[in-house]
């Protein structure tokens, strides 16, 4: 839930800040994430209107993890 929460986040940037993500970088652990986030402002189009939590999923793999998220758009 964390990760979606985070996800609906950088899209309420995006609409209103114009953050445009280029680039993140996650840790994730004990019930916590961290997240930094490079990219540039402007005028990004609409692109996503919410973050759904089916299929969410986040498991771990060799050398990291795996996240699956489905976005409304």
């Amino acid at each position: 839930m964390l990760l979606a929460d985070w996800i609906e986040e950088l899209a309420f940037l995006s609409e209103t800040a114009g953050l445009y993500p280029r680039d993140a970088r996650l840790e994730v652990g004990d019930g916590r994430l961290e997240g930094t986030v490079r990219g540039v402002t402007g005028d990004p189009p609409h692109v996503v209107k919410a973050v759904t939590y089916h299929r969410l999923a986040l498991e771990r793999r060799d050398p990291g993890w795996h996240a699956t998220v489905v976005l409304d758009v």
